[in-house]
């Protein structure tokens, strides 16, 4: 569905909200929201900030604003834990044509790729969109916010568990809201006030944004794949390297001892790799 280009492309499934809700809200965004009790959290390099509401008088309502640099691939917010397992993935992430976002809510079930949550409905708000450096997203979530398959919220809590992570630098581009993920390169978990957002109907993320509700509890760089780049570099090894010349040590040489090394060796490289390739493969839904 096309919105308007100030607004940018937002990527909806067909079951992500009914059909009479694909339009945008008409509900404002308050100018002075930052005052009116929302926690809001800013990642320790500003690349993730996430602004939180919980009314309660919606039974089931939260408001939320996710908003995330373009320089990563993708950014998300966690709820429900201080760790990935039952955690409510909140993602964003450019959409195909890279003129807006594409809003995707996940379920993770252990330290590995979350799976796309088809159950969690919501209405865009104003100010979705790319907006300078950064990409936004204004939402009212109306079901399976609260509550979800293994996970729940306690919106009175004080000191709610949360976490966030953002992807490699470059460009993830997708109309897919479970579209495949490169491994993040930074996480970290933060604590939410909750409570204090109840008397609240509604977010929004100022460009100065600053912890407001919210205090951080640990930062982690640069967590790299290897196991992916060793399978990888074993894997060349034994097929473009050691069995070639396998093959040369027996038909150029002559040399039957050292043809029987190298390939013995190859085959070690071999076993290593798939090894790798397997272990690395429970990291991902692909």
């Amino acid at each position: 569905m096309l919105f308007p280009k100030v607004l940018g492309r937002v990527a909806l499934a067909a079951t992500a909200a009914p059909a009479d809700k694909l339009a945008l809200s008409t509900y404002p965004t308050p100018v002075g929201a930052q005052e009116t009790g929302q926690s809001v959290f800013v990642s320790p390099d500003n690349l993730v900030t996430f602004a939180f509401a919980a009314p309660t008088d919606h039974n089931r309502d939260v408001y939320f604003s996710l908003r995330v640099h373009q320089s990563v691939t993708w950014g998300a917010v966690g709820l429900g834990s201080d760790d990935m397992p039952n955690s409510l993935i909140l993602m964003l992430y450019h959409d195909d044509e890279g003129t807006g976002v594409t809003f995707s809510p996940r379920i993770a079930f252990g330290n590995y790729e979350p799976e796309y949550y088809s159950h969690m409905r919501w209405e865009v708000l104003d100010g979705t969109g790319i907006q300078g450096d950064y990409l936004v997203f204004n939402a009212r979530c109306t079901d399976h916010c609260r509550t979800w398959l293994h996970g729940s919220l306690d919106v009175f809590d004080h000191d709610q568990k949360a976490i966030w992570a953002v992807g490699p630098d470059g460009s993830l581009r997708s109309d897919d809201m479970d579209a495949p993920l490169p491994m993040h390169r930074q996480f970290g978990g933060f604590e939410i006030d909750m409570g204090r957002t109840n008397k609240v109907n509604a977010t929004s993320i100022s460009a100065d944004a600053k912890n407001i509700g919210t205090e951080t509890r640990f930062h982690r760089q640069s967590h790299r794949d290897l196991k992916s780049r060793f399978h990888a570099i074993f894997m060349i090894m034994s097929v473009c390297v050691l069995l070639p010349a396998g093959i040369l040590c027996l038909r150029a040489g002559q040399m039957v001892r050292w043809h029987g090394i190298v390939q013995s060796v190859a085959l070690v490289f071999a076993i290593v790799g798939v090894s790798l390739g397997i272990v690395t493969s429970f990291l991902y839904q692909r």
